[in-house]
């Protein structure tokens, strides 16, 4: 019986000890813990689109791996800093959520568009971790899927499957521009409805009655990081540019520029369909609404607006000329006063539409029609 025990003895004090071989202690545990890296995971926001009208603020959620000093920033479409929401703030290892109201760090409000966030930890002997995924996810062509035009209703349904900035053009097939629809406008993923009276952009000619309309749905990713702010009232004070001290740029890009779509690239300021307008210089009789009255060679001339008027001139653009929707002239080096010498002869007398399109080299394109009336 004896020998029995000191068997069982042994044999559980082997156990015992194999189990506790691969095992460190608790403060050694702990220790083993703190050499891994800092990490920063399940990061999202609870709505992708935040309204202030509807929703007092927005939360950012995120894990951290260990203690450390959290630093969440807030960069705007030019990658300026607009709102540090912490700084080096110490938190605790676990979940976390930090909120934004929809101000910069004035506690102005802020325009309706997209809004990039980064989260940054540091510890006392590490190297800062940053959660900044923009530069690889953002700017990449998609494509919105089961476009369809309800003339019923007035509207345009499609399907983005990511969240990305939209570009809605219509006008004549494979010919003029006659408006943009949405110019440039970040939309969530899903299914989306984009209210649309038919007309074209001086409110002229209906496309709906265009047998040969064409309808065009441009997209581009936002980063994953990004929250989009939206407006259901413009407010007047919305700062119209960044505080000076405000001058702070997100990281630099991690990617080659010729990598992502180019509307991604072009400053906010700039990124834009031309305005101009049509001017018929000279004496013209008008009839009782005002529509210029025209006879044999007119002077046409085109004015830039302030706003884009340098951008357009040191970038180049094209000029191009319709009347009625039929293609009359175009000059491909575009300058600015531009004057073009438009024979009307060749026109049955009666009311006609006259339309330019502006293309700029970095792809915008403005339009504007004007009614005329041709007589001998």
């Amino acid at each position: 019986m004896k020998t029995l025990n000191i068997i069982l003895f042994i044999a559980l004090a082997g156990l015992l000890f194999s189990c506790t071989q691969g095992r460190l202690k608790p403060e050694k545990e702990m220790a083993a813990l703190n050499t891994r890296p800092l990490r920063i995971t399940n990061i999202r926001v609870d709505k992708k689109v935040f309204s202030p009208e509807k929703e007092k603020d927005v939360s950012i959620h995120f894990n951290i791996s260990k203690q450390s000093q959290v630093t969440v920033k807030l960069y705007n479409r030019s990658d300026l800093l607009i709102k540090t929401l912490v700084k080096n703030k110490e938190l605790e290892k676990g979940p976390h959520k930090i909120k934004w109201d929809g101000t910069d760090d004035h506690n102005h409000l802020l325009p309706p568009g997209y809004y990039i966030f980064t989260i940054m930890g540091k510890t006392n002997n590490e190297k800062p971790v940053v959660y900044d995924p923009a530069d690889e996810t953002g700017g990449n062509l998609i494509k919105a899927r089961d476009a369809q035009l309800d003339t019923f209703k007035g509207e345009i349904r499609y399907i983005l499957p990511k969240a990305g900035m939209v570009r809605i053009r219509a006008g004549v097939e494979n010919s003029l521009l006659l408006r943009t629809i949405i110019d440039w406008e970040p939309r969530a993923a899903g299914r989306q409805k984009e209210p649309w009276d038919g007309l074209d952009q001086d409110g002229l000619i209906n496309l709906f009655k265009l047998p040969n309309r064409q309808i065009s749905i441009f997209a581009y990713s936002l980063p994953d990081n990004s929250i989009i702010l939206s407006r259901e009232t413009l407010k007047k004070d919305f700062p119209s540019k960044n505080p000076p001290d405000q001058n702070e740029l997100r990281s630099p890009k991690k990617i080659r520029i010729s990598n992502k779509f180019k509307h991604s690239t072009h400053d906010a300021a700039l990124c834009h369909e031309p305005d101009f307008q049509i001017v018929f210089p000279g004496q013209h009789k008008k009839d009782s609404e005002g529509i210029p009255i025209l006879n044999g060679i007119v002077p046409v001339k085109i004015v830039l607006s302030k706003r884009d008027r340098k951008h357009l001139e040191s970038s180049r653009f094209e000029v191009m000329f319709f009347v009625d929707l039929i293609f009359l002239f175009e000059d491909e080096e575009g300058y600015t006063p531009f004057t073009f010498f438009w024979d009307t002869s060749n026109l049955p007398e009666g009311e006609h539409v006259f339309t330019t399109n502006i293309w700029s080299y970095d792809d915008h394109c403005g339009t504007k029609s004007r009614k005329v009336i041709i007589r001998r």
